[in-house]
């Protein structure tokens, strides 16, 4: 189901994990979502990540748009099973 999205959207005011934007961005998939710790930290400067002030839903509004613009249907190499397996122990780590 993934694959096939064009942009993926999170609109919760609280994300513990991220997983969905973990998987998104292994996908290749650009996404859009409210500035939040986690999703700056699983982002990691990969410019498929498009992030509203937390809370402004106009902002997500346009965040969404931004994102579905970049969209370029291609899986991001540099994000792998491997680097997700690593980066979920990394933020384990911060939280324990």
């Amino acid at each position: 189901i993934m694959l096939q999205c064009k942009a993926m959207i999170c609109s919760s005011m609280f994300e513990g994990w991220g997983m969905w934007l973990t998987e998104a961005l292994a996908c290749g998939i650009p996404c859009a979502c409210y500035q939040y710790p986690t999703f700056e930290e699983i982002s990691d400067g990969s410019g498929m990540v498009f992030m509203a002030k937390y809370g402004n839903v106009v902002d997500l509004e346009r965040k969404l748009g931004e994102a579905l613009r970049h969209n370029k249907n291609k899986k991001d190499k540099t994000y792998r099973f491997d680097k997700i397996v690593k980066d979920m122990k990394k933020l384990w780590q911060t939280i324990k």
